[in-house]
C-alpha cells in the first residue's frame, strides 16, 4: 500500500467521522430544544398559577372582576392592587410573546394566553393599564393582529365562544 492510499483513506474516515459528528449534533440541539419548550412551559406556568390561586381569595377574584368593568368603582388602594395584578399579567404575556417570537414556545400554546390578553386588555380597566404602558407595545400590536372574533374568550372558563 502506497502513501497515497493510505492518504485516501484517512479523508474518508475523516469525513466519516465530520458527519458522524454533525448528526450528534443535531440529535443534541433537537433534545435543548425540546428541553427548552418544556422549561419555558413549566416556568410559564409556575408564574400563573401563583397569580392564579392568589385569586382564590373571593376578596381578590372580586376586585379583579370589578376593577376590569369599572376601574373608577376602586378604592386607591384598589386600584393599586389591580394594577399591579394587570402588570402582572402583562409581565408573564410579554414573556411568553418573546418566546413564542424566539421560537421556544409554539403558536399552538402561546395562541391561546394571547387571546386571554386580548381579552382583559379590552376591558374597560384593561385598557387604562395598557393605554399607560408603551413598553410592551409589540406585545398590543400583535394582540390588536388577532381576529375580532377572538374577543369572545371567556375568562371564567378559559374557552373561545
Amino acid at each position: 500500500m502506497n502513501w497515497d492510499a493510505i492518504g485516501a483513506i484517512g479523508e474518508i474516515v475523516g469525513a466519516i467521522a465530520v458527519v458522524a459528528t454533525l448528526v450528534y449534533f443535531a440529535i443534541q440541539m433537537r433534545q435543548y430544544t425540546t428541553g427548552l419548550r418544556s422549561a419555558t412551559f413549566n416556568a410559564t406556568m409556575q408564574e400563573f398559577n401563583q397569580i392564579n390561586v392568589a385569586q382564590l381569595d373571593p376578596a381578590l377574584a372580586d376586585l379583579l372582576d370589578r376593577g376590569m368593568e369599572d376601574l373608577d368603582s376602586l378604592s386607591r388602594t384598589e386600584k393599586y392592587q389591580f394594577g399591579w395584578i394587570v402588570r402582572t399579567y402583562i409581565n408573564i404575556w410579554e414573556n411568553m410573546y418573546q418566546q413564542y417570537l424566539e421560537g421556544a414556545c409554539s403558536e399552538l400554546y402561546w395562541l391561546p394566553y394571547a387571546r386571554q390578553a386580548k381579552v382583559v386588555l379590552a376591558t374597560p380597566g384593561g385598557s387604562i393599564y395598557r393605554k399607560n404602558n408603551s413598553l410592551n407595545q409589540s406585545l398590543f400590536t400583535y394582540l390588536d393582529s388577532l381576529p375580532e372574533s377572538e374577543r369572545n374568550f371567556d375568562l371564567s372558563t378559559g374557552t373561545v365562544e
